[in-house]
């Protein structure tokens, strides 16, 4: 992955954790760029899927949540830990991300 569009996603996530942007924006900015993106299958990629996945089990309205879903807190918190994991790809492309 190049890292002009990694760097789209560092970002985005940035902007969510660092609470810039409502998590409905996130949510629907990351399934946009997720969605269009064309991937390599890199490693980048198996983070960027755990994200998708967080994204979509994502629920704000508890009435409506199932168990399986998250909340906005677990979707933040989460992301703190997969920025790190991308930020470490932007600057040094290794499976230490991974190890993380």
């Amino acid at each position: 992955m190049q890292n002009t569009e990694l760097r789209q996603y560092i970002a985005l996530i940035d902007a969510f954790v660092k609470g810039v942007i409502q998590p409905e924006t996130f949510e629907k900015q990351y399934l946009e760029i997720f969605k269009n993106d064309s991937f390599r299958y890199e490693e980048e990629f198996v983070i960027l899927d755990e994200i998708f996945a967080d994204v979509d089990a994502f629920c704000n309205e508890p009435e409506l949540c199932d168990d399986d879903d998250i909340d906005e807190y677990e979707l933040r918190r989460r992301c703190v830990k997969y920025l790190g994991k991308l930020e470490i790809f932007q600057t040094e492309p290794t499976k230490q991300a991974l190890a993380c």
